[in-house]
């Protein structure tokens, strides 16, 4: 199969970039604007308790990501083919998210819910590994940006759809829309096990599959010392990550215990951020490739950073609101929109960029190791700024506190580290 056209997008292509579409609702729904606050205010009863839980609760996944995901991409270069590993972990994600079903029944049930997510997050996390160290199967290298912008809209854009099909269905609250994001997940993976191309498979024991997984992992970590530009992106990219994670796993939280929105308000912002974030994404790809994946990186990292400081300056006190209030009904509401909205642009711009450059720089016959280690690095910290927002949270009894502390740190770090990351253009 001809790995990319001139213009346009092959059938193989379309079908890697599903991918996003397939896994993007569980991130927008479940870990960031409809189940959080569900979560808060039902399942755990206490705005305070419930941020901080949550917290722990990202915070005990990631600790996960990062021992499994660097065995996960070692495994499959090791093996060769990457689908009999994607369809264990939607199996294992749609479970997951059934027994997330189960759990909401009642409230009360906060270990069980915690460990529900948990280890969809890790499923579905997984995935990702297998499916981005397929993208030189499709695509040569200078269309990758394009490609990673491409998927990254798309998983803004079936979130965003997926956000108005619960509006339309009035009766499918926050524990529903929940559990069936695994359905979307197994539906939307579809394509890419029919039509991406694989790696040539190898039959092997699982004794031989870890042992060379083991060799496998242990190189990659000591060819960061060789391949320097992949050592210094994967520092940069674990901090800043972390930052933006700190920011958007709580903002939800603080829209609705701070400034009183109601889920009208919260599912009208989600559509919103989903557009701006599906054409961040789009317009970083064409950037990606016009100015490099670094210049559209750090520009979409410093407005994001800007963005952020402006919105904590702004954020008042807990508001006390009217019942039957309209919408945003005050500058204040709409000021705090507005922000939010152009930080989820950069959010797609910068999911695009992080994903191109790592190709750009990454060996070609190791796409798995190193995607393993990209999704290693990025959670290596990332169960900090959740614990560390729980921990502040918890310690000052003040959300605000707790979330744009962490986060304005991280990502103002990353900034520095990833200016000494090489143009990768």
């Amino acid at each position: 199969m001809t790995p990319g056209r001139a213009t346009g997008f092959t059938r193989g292509q379309w079908s890697w970039a599903m991918a996003d579409w397939a896994r993007e609702p569980f991130f927008s729904i479940v870990l960031s604007l409809i189940f959080p606050p569900y979560f808060v205010a039902v399942v755990a009863g206490d705005p305070v308790r419930g941020t901080a839980l949550w917290g722990y609760g990202l915070a005990a996944a990631s600790a996960a990501l990062v021992v499994l995901s660097p065995f996960a991409g070692a495994a499959a270069d090791s093996t060769g083919r990457r689908k009999p590993w994607i369809v264990g972990c939607v199996v294992l994600a749609m479970m997951a998210l059934a027994s997330l079903w189960l759990g909401t029944a009642s409230a009360g049930n906060v270990v069980w819910v915690l460990a529900s997510c948990a280890v969809a997050q890790l499923a579905i996390e997984l995935s990702r590994v297998f499916t981005d160290s397929m993208v030189l199967r499709v695509a040569p290298r200078e269309r990758v940006g394009d490609l990673s912008g491409l998927a990254v809209g798309l998983g803004f854009a079936a979130s965003f759809l997926y956000v108005c099909g619960t509006l339309l269905f009035d009766r499918l609250d926050g524990r529903a829309v929940s559990a069936l994001s695994g359905a979307w997940l197994a539906v939307f993976i579809v394509p890419l096990l029919l039509w991406c191309p694989d790696f040539p498979g190898e039959v092997r024991s699982w004794a031989e599959s870890w042992r060379d997984s083991v060799v496998r992992l242990r190189n990659s970590l000591r060819d960061l010392v060789r391949v320097p530009q992949v050592g210094r992106f994967l520092l940069a990219r674990m901090v800043y990550w972390d930052g933006m994670m700190g920011l958007f796993s709580f903002i939800a939280i603080l829209a609705s215990s701070r400034l009183a929105w109601r889920a009208s308000e919260i599912s009208v912002f989600g559509l919103l951020g989903l557009v701006a974030g599906a054409l961040g994404g789009i317009a970083g790809g064409v950037l990606d490739r016009r100015y490099g994946s670094k210049r559209t990186l750090m520009a979409s990292l410093a407005i994001m950073l800007a963005v952020s400081i402006v919105m904590l300056l702004q954020l008042p006190g807990v508001t006390v609101r009217a019942a039957d209030a309209a919408l945003f009904s005050s500058a204040g509401d709409r000021t705090f929109l507005a922000l939010a909205i152009v930080a989820c642009a950069c959010l797609g711009a910068i999911l695009a960029s992080s994903r191109s450059i790592m190709v750009r720089i990454s060996p070609a016959d190791r796409l798995g190791e190193f995607f393993g280690l990209y999704v290693m690095v990025g959670r290596a910290s990332s169960f900090a700024a959740p614990l560390l927002v729980a921990l502040a949270t918890t310690a000052f009894g003040n959300q605000t506190t707790g979330v744009f502390s962490v986060a304005l740190t991280f990502m103002a770090l990353g900034l520095v580290l990833l200016g000494r990351v090489h143009d990768a253009r």
